[in-house]
């Protein structure tokens, strides 16, 4: 160990988490030599890589409701400034955010997903953090369910208010791109988009988006035209109270993507190790609904995956697993129903 630095945890509160420090996965920033993190006071700290000292200026306060609002998930560097979410901590009412602050001045900015007029809530939790296009130069986040309260109360009470249950496209500069609320997520049950979205690119298809429902659904969105709506959705499990879906992100492969990358550590330390990918609940198959598989290998260290893939998948909807990472194989992406890019899909079809 060259160097460690404690930054302070937060009393228990709830059975969340007992008792936390640094829980989002920490960003590199090979231009500055630093290490941006996030810790249990709503706090951003830079710390230099060969020391551990905190660079002049530093740390920058961005949230200061930190017994409610926490940042779960990965800390993404673009372009000279450091972007990541918050969620709420032991579920209690918050706003769900995005926040940026920019390296050279410390300048903080946010995008509310749900405002408090709407209730709040929305938050973004993925343990994987954010999706970035270079494509779009743009930023992709999947959100939870908005809180009742506001004017979105009674009858009027909608989990997707604002940009509640979402993808979301954002600039560099926090504006709202684009977003999605799938049509068929209707119902009152806490339905938030789980872990984080993932971008591929197809070679008919361009750029697409995944992420994962709690309905057990895993949607995809041409990243062009995510106004639209999915282009296709598939069925990767019946989660149910008992046998929650897993809310690690779509792609379950490295830090940042099903791993809790930062762990906590019992006095908040910023020491960095990696947890186990945690073992879905539930029965041990899990039937798999999605139009046609093909029998190709999981990826292997994504045990969430196996469950899956034990289907009885048949070879006219072919996936490959390249590493860890999904690829839908090559074929044309209108008029085919071969590929999730297909315009037949439970979701609809995508608009011209």
């Amino acid at each position: 160990m060259r160097w460690r630095v404690e930054l302070g945890q937060l009393e228990r509160v709830c059975q969340q988490i007992d008792g936390y420090g640094v829980t989002g996965t920490p960003a590199v920033d090979p231009a500055t030599h630093s290490l941006y993190l996030a810790d249990a006071f709503g706090r951003i700290h830079s710390l230099d890589l060969a020391t551990g000292a905190e660079r002049p200026g530093w740390p920058v306060t961005v949230y200061t409701d930190f017994r409610r609002e926490l940042v779960w998930g990965a800390l993404t560097i673009v372009d000279g400034s450091v972007y990541f979410g918050t969620g709420s901590y032991c579920d209690r009412k918050m706003v769900g955010k995005v926040f940026r602050v920019q390296i050279a001045t410390g300048a903080v900015s946010q995008w509310e997903v749900v405002p408090k007029r709407l209730g709040g809530g929305g938050g973004v939790w993925g343990w994987g953090g954010l999706a970035y296009s270079a494509a779009r130069d743009s930023l992709y986040a999947v959100t939870g369910n908005a809180f009742e309260g506001g004017t979105n109360s009674g009858k009027r009470f909608r989990e997707y208010a604002g940009y509640g249950e979402r993808i979301v496209e954002l600039g560099p500069d926090l504006r709202v791109r684009g977003s999605n609320h799938p049509r068929d997520i209707r119902r009152k049950n806490d339905l938030d988009f789980v872990g984080s979205p993932v971008l591929f690119r197809h070679n008919v298809c361009g750029e697409v988006a995944a992420a994962l429902n709690k309905n057990g659904f895993l949607y995809l969105w041409r990243t062009a035209r995510l106004g639209a709506g999915p282009v296709s959705s598939l069925r990767l499990s019946s989660p149910t109270l008992a046998a929650p879906l897993p809310s690690g992100s779509t792609s379950t492969a490295g830090a940042g993507h099903g791993w809790p990358g930062a762990a906590r550590s019992g006095a908040g330390s910023s020491t960095a190790r990696p947890r186990s990918p945690g073992t879905p609940s539930g029965s041990s198959r899990t039937r798999t609904r999605a139009r046609r598989w093909s029998r190709s290998a999981p990826p292997r260290d994504s045990r969430a995956s196996r469950r899956a893939w034990r289907g009885r998948p048949t070879s006219r909807r072919r996936w490959q697993a390249a590493g860890s990472t999904f690829r839908p194989t090559p074929a044309p992406c209108r008029g085919s129903r071969s590929l999730p890019c297909s315009g037949g899909s439970r979701a609809g079809p995508a608009r011209a």
